[in-house]
This record gives C-alpha cells, structure tokens and sequence, in this order.
C-alpha cells in the first residue's frame, strides 16, 4: 500500500511539472538556437559627417520618405531621417525573397507573380510600399505601363515624400501610347486626382490627340509643393521644345538638371540628348545617351531608348565599331524591348547577317 501511495504521489508531481512548463516555459531563461530566432531587419545609416556608415539592427515600425523608425533588440526605439538611410535588409517573406531574386536576374514576369503572392501576405504597410515600388519596376521592364501606374500612384497617396519617387512611370521618348493607355491617362489628368497621378496622365498624352490639355496640366504643376513633380514636370514640357529648342533655351536646361534630385535626371537628360542631336551635335549628345542608360539602369525602359539613340549618333560620326555593340546590348540585355526589331535592323545593316 505504501509504495502504491508513492507512486500516486510520483505521477501527481509529474503532472505538476508538466502543467509548470507549459505555463511558465516562456518566462525561463531559455537557450534558444539562432535559427528560431525572429529575424531582424537591417539598415544601414550614413553618419552625419557622411564619410561612414554604420550598421543598426532592430525591427522597422516604419520606413517613409521623412523618417525611419527602429525598434532595438533592447526595445528603445530610434527614429532616423530618411535622408540617411543608405539601404534596408528587411526580414522579407520567402515569397518576397524569391521575387528579389528573379528580378535581380532579370527575370520580372516570375518576380512580378512573387511579388503579387508577398503583397496578399504583408502585414507591415511599409513593406507593402516597398514591395508596390517592385512591382512597379517590374511593369515598366515589362512596358506595362497602366499596371505600372496602378502600382505606384498607392504609393505615393501613403507617403508623398516617398524615397520610392525615381520608380514613377513616366514617357520620356516619344512614340504614341496605344489606344487603352491614351484613354487612361486622360483619366489620371483629373483635377481630383493627386499630382503626381496628373502628372503621368499628362506625360503620356504628350504623344496624343490629347497633348494640349496635357501641356496645359503640366503647367498647372510648376506651383506644386513637391519639387520633383515640379522638375519633372518641367522636363516633360521640354519634351514639346526640343525640335525648336535654340542653343540659348537648351544651355538653360543644364544646369537646371543639375538642381534636380540625382534620382530622377534620368529622363531630363534624355530629352537634353534628344535637344543635342536635333542641333546637330552626335558626340555630346551620344555621351549624353549614354549618361541616362549607365548611371539610371534600373529605369530599363529609357535605357533601351537612350542606347538605341546612343548607338544612332556614334554612326552619324562613324564609330560603328562602338555602335554595334551598343546594339549587340540591346539585343542581350532588352531582347523583349519595343526598340530589339529596330537594334537588329542597324546591326545587319553594320556588319551583315551573318556576323551576328
């Protein structure tokens, strides 16, 4: 009888230290491997001096175009200007790290799908934008302009001092815009709509039955309170001038790119290039070309343009040498791009259908 109590008494201390471990486990010092950890996000800051860098880790209660706010690992929280922000390793989603990866190969339509799949799971509204930016860059490498559009305006409605503006999907070269997206970006030109959505509406009109209205819209935007829709709404009328544009007007456009944010004279130097060819001066204006497409390669689709024009003006002063492997690039590097038929036309007439 005695050791039958006992061993009562054994499996009742046993169900006593079971329950103790499932209520108070989390409240004990526990060794835990790294692998289960939470990740953390990164950032990367520049020092106030800006001549270094250092390293924060914590979790990002938000990333906007003003500030970055982190919480620590020691739950002291730090908010950071977003102009010293240099780069964010955040704790991505597996489907978003897939995305990354696609579209660090250049593949966007698999990267475009992947982002649509870690957008439906995102719960953090700063990296729901900063996956919305992906997906606009992938639109715009894919020339799917109204997609693009629809991705980045919601951006901008959250945060209009967004450090995601550069993905903005503007015209730049000047082909008309199919039927559907010349429909749609009469639409974007509403009064009611934000300027930025304006904006574009008027960028791609430009090319249409619509480019007064669009001239007029982007002349209403030289009094917006952001400078970069007001540089960039400039350059788009620079667009209207650059067959008549005189020495005097275009020297004035120089140093006016200059004032601009680094991030968006991509597409202002294109039309300063396009102003440079038309006055019959292929060397500057192919080194300007060819200034958008290296230094703003993310923006591939004015990159295709800017080397195809690049390629025409070295052929004006006879570097064909230099201009066919500018074509041998867009053929590589922008195989699916509108300009790929026009870069395999002049490489044939270089150098022949058999060299290629």
């Amino acid at each position: 009888m005695k050791r039958r109590g006992e061993g009562e008494r054994g499996r009742r201390r046993a169900r006593r230290s079971v329950i103790c471990v499932l209520l108070f486990s989390p409240l004990l010092p526990l060794s835990v491997s790294p692998s289960l950890l939470p990740a953390q996000d990164i950032v990367h800051v520049r020092s106030h001096d800006d001549n270094s860098e250092r390293r924060l880790s914590g979790t990002i209660l938000d990333y906007n175009g003003e500030e970055l706010q982190l919480r620590h690992a020691s739950g002291r929280e730090e908010r950071l200007s977003a102009s010293r922000v240099v780069k964010v390793a955040g704790a991505w989603s597996e489907s978003h790290r897939k995305a990354n990866t696609r579209f660090s190969k250049g593949d966007f339509e698999a990267a475009e799908a992947l982002y649509v799949q870690a957008l439906g799971e995102e719960m953090r509204p700063w990296v729901g934008r900063r996956v919305r930016a992906q997906l606009t860059w992938c639109y715009r490498s894919l020339e799917q302009t109204e997609k693009a559009v629809k991705a980045f305006v919601p951006i901008y409605h959250e945060d209009p001092k967004t450090p995601y503006f550069t993905a903005v999907p503007l015209a730049w070269a000047t082909s008309p815009p199919s039927p559907s997206l010349e429909s749609q970006a009469r639409l974007w030109m509403g009064d009611r709509n934000p300027s930025v959505a304006r904006l574009i509406g008027a960028s791609w009109s430009l090319s249409s039955a619509n480019r007064a209205e669009a001239i007029r819209t982007l002349q209403s935007l030289a009094r917006d309170e952001d400078a970069r829709v007001v540089f960039l709404a400039e350059a788009q009328i620079w667009r209207t001038r650059v067959a008549t544009a005189n020495d005097q007007e275009r020297q004035r456009w120089e140093p006016r790119i200059q004032d601009m944010p680094a991030t968006i004279r991509g597409g202002p130097l294109f039309v300063l290039a396009q102003a440079l060819s038309r006055q019959k001066e292929p060397e500057r204006a192919a080194l300007t070309f060819m200034k958008t497409a290296v230094l703003y390669p993310a923006e591939r689709d004015l990159t295709c343009h800017a080397l195809l024009a690049a390629a025409r003006e070295l052929e004006t002063i006879e570097r064909a040498q230099e201009a066919t492997g500018l074509y041998r690039t867009i053929l590589v590097d922008h195989a699916t791009s509108q300009v790929a038929t026009e870069a395999e036309r002049r490489l044939k007439a270089l150098v022949g259908r058999d060299d290629m």
